[in-house]
């Protein structure tokens, strides 16, 4: 995917459709963040890590927590907030603090978004993590609804992974990725569309070109 385009309509069924629109990695791109294509209803999801600290949001901008922890010394999130209306660019360094890497990228569903009610972190039990060069989301199984979006996210430790190194778990497809480039970490989120209600699981992201500490974690967004 080009950063900043539109990626192929994802199909989940023959009834709901879903569409990654524009995507955003400010370690490469810039803090000002432009969404040309989004609009007013499409849910706006901002994942960010750091090196000992967990990332977290600005106070008084509406953006709300999915999740955000800290295991060992990798902190992550995922936050997210629905377009109001035309909003097109404005900077990370509003919408989050204490982050290293961060990634944008706006989401569409059939209906619009008018909260994050819908978008849920599977739960710690989902939650995988190790050391080595294959981070892996280790199959653990979760039921997903029907017509949802699944998004697998991978957050490495201290080591910066290019973008042309990551390959998503089987059946995924990566949306974008970022490092910062001074060895305080690397991310990646993919997705994977559900069609029929049921349990899913994902394995490993490959070998990668670097080997240290890794967390992977699990989201579903259901349709609004």
């Amino acid at each position: 995917m080009i950063p900043g385009g539109i990626s192929p309509l994802l199909i989940t069924s023959s009834t709901s459709e879903w569409l990654v629109v524009d995507t955003w990695d400010v370690n490469t791109q810039g803090d000002l963040m432009s969404f040309p294509n989004s609009q007013s209803g499409d849910m706006f999801l901002f994942v960010a890590s750091s090196d000992n600290s967990q990332p977290n949001i600005q106070s008084g901008n509406g953006v709300s927590v999915i999740e955000r922890n800290q295991v060992n010394t990798v902190g992550y999130g995922i936050f997210g907030v629905p377009n109001p209306g035309s909003l097109t660019s404005f900077r990370m360094t509003d919408v989050l603090q204490d982050f290293d890497q961060a990634i944008a990228f706006t989401v569409r569903a059939d209906n619009n978004f008018t909260n994050t009610n819908g978008v849920t972190y599977k739960g710690d039990s989902l939650r995988a993590t190790g050391s080595g060069n294959t981070p892996s989301h280790d199959n653990l199984s979760s039921n997903y609804s029907a017509n949802s979006l699944a998004l697998q996210l991978v957050f490495w430790n201290r080591d910066n992974v290019n973008k042309n190194r990551w390959f998503p778990p089987s059946g995924a497809t990566l949306i974008e990725s970022s490092t910062s480039g001074s060895n305080t970490g690397s991310l990646a989120v993919s997705f994977q569309p559900i069609g029929a209600a049921g349990s899913y699981s994902w394995g490993a992201w490959g070998q990668l070109n670097v080997s240290d500490d890794w967390v992977t974690i699990l989201v579903e967004i259901i349709e609004p």
